[in-house]
């Protein structure tokens, strides 16, 4: 589906169902603190998600 119009949900015929979601968070620490000039941070943090629907599994970071 190329955006959420009207016309491009007007073509989808069916819709999977969303059997599973896994959500996973992970903090990433960095080898010395790092900063940009307006926040300073020691860590990053990673979350990950898993969606299963209509067999098969989506991953997201």
């Amino acid at each position: 589906m190329p955006d959420g119009s009207a016309e491009a949900l007007a073509n989808v015929t069916s819709v999977p169902v969303i059997d599973a979601l896994r959500a996973s968070a992970y903090r990433i620490p960095t080898d010395a603190p790092e900063a940009d000039g307006t926040f300073a941070w020691d860590a990053t943090t990673l979350v990950l998600v898993e969606l299963d629907a209509g067999g098969l599994t989506g991953l997201g970071l």
